[in-house]
């Protein structure tokens, strides 16, 4: 190789070698700028078994720390009795004070209020005015009187929001919201556009439970259980499966008594549309046996067919004798 060949790869080999170094840097200095941790605010109250609120979720008792992010964090401070303290920090504001924050309730005044906000479901985040609050059931108090916003959001509902009116003196005010299912709306428009799947009154019965609307659950059930008497061949096989779940008391939602009382419920209403005596289906009546089969009662489903066959079988045979 020639001496000026030689040069070349050496500066080359240079080159590259520089490129590598530069790009080793760039990657460590922003993975160092991503992974640093945000700095800590300590935070404590004179007021004993004050409650720390961090983005509308409780943190526990005070002292404790808060870690500010660029964009900042809302801090709340709670006590019943007190009036509560908020604001948000942001992280030159938490610079000022030397990262640690001491704060001072005042007391409630017969001009502060109170208010219970609960929601269906449960977990929703409220907030008041604009500003988080925490997630439900919640109790305030400490609240300025007049007229306040109240929201609720939470993740798969639509947002609901209502005007509240708040009077010193006058009671505890509770104020309770449902937020509807976006997934109830998707199911009722497939039920409106196919009403012969029966999957779709399964899907949208389970979503009932879910929220907690077990009257609704059932009569979205029953539906489904309707149309199959009107449509023999159409597949059943995930209705029954959620009516089997249901009957089973297999659901891990609700109250012991709701998932109780929806079973009853239904087994009350299947009773008047698929048993031998009220049904003129033999198909709904075969299905209904076997579920009652599924659902642990073999006994009873052994009487549903003996009956069933008896009433769909005896005009044939009286034909035959004549």
């Amino acid at each position: 190789m020639s001496p000026k060949r030689k040069w070349y790869v050496v500066l080359g080999l240079l080159i590259l070698a520089g490129t590598a170094a530069v790009l080793g840097a760039i990657r460590t200095g922003w993975h160092q700028r991503l992974s640093s941790p945000s700095p800590l605010l300590a935070v404590s109250c004179s007021t004993p078994d004050a409650v720390l609120w961090v983005d509308g979720i409780p943190r526990g008792g005070l002292p404790g720390s808060v870690a500010i992010p660029d964009e900042g964090v809302a801090v709340r401070i709670s006590h019943p009795g007190r009036a509560a303290w908020s604001r948000r920090i942001a992280r030159g504001e938490a610079e000022a004070c030397g990262y640690a924050l001491r704060v001072e309730l005042a007391e409630a005044t017969a001009a502060s209020c109170s208010l219970t906000v609960t929601s269906q479901p449960s977990a929703a985040m409220v907030r008041l005015d604009g500003a988080a609050m925490g997630s439900t059931p919640l109790s305030l108090s400490g609240l300025r009187a007049g007229r306040h916003v109240l929201s609720l959001h939470l993740a798969g509902y639509d947002p609901v929001e209502q005007a509240v009116d708040l009077v010193p003196g006058e009671p505890w005010p509770s104020l309770h919201l449902s937020l509807p299912n976006q997934l109830v709306a998707v199911y009722q428009a497939l039920l409106a556009r196919e009403p012969d799947q029966l999957g779709h009154y399964a899907d949208l019965g389970h979503q009932y439970v879910v929220d907690g609307e077990f009257g609704k659950a059932t009569d979205a059930l029953v539906a489904g259980v309707r149309q199959f008497a009107l449509c023999p061949q159409a597949d059943y096989s995930r209705l029954w499966d959620e009516l089997e779940c249901a009957l089973r008391e297999a659901y891990s939602v609700g109250t012991p008594e709701e998932r109780r009382g929806l079973s009853k419920a239904l087994d009350e209403r299947l009773r008047e549309i698929c048993s031998p005596a009220a049904c003129d289906r033999p198909h709904l009546c075969e299905a209904y046996a076997k579920l009652v089969s599924r659902a642990g009662h073999v006994h009873e489903a052994k009487r549903l067919r003996d009956a069933a066959h008896e009433k769909f079988r005896t005009p044939a045979v009286k034909e035959t004798q004549q």
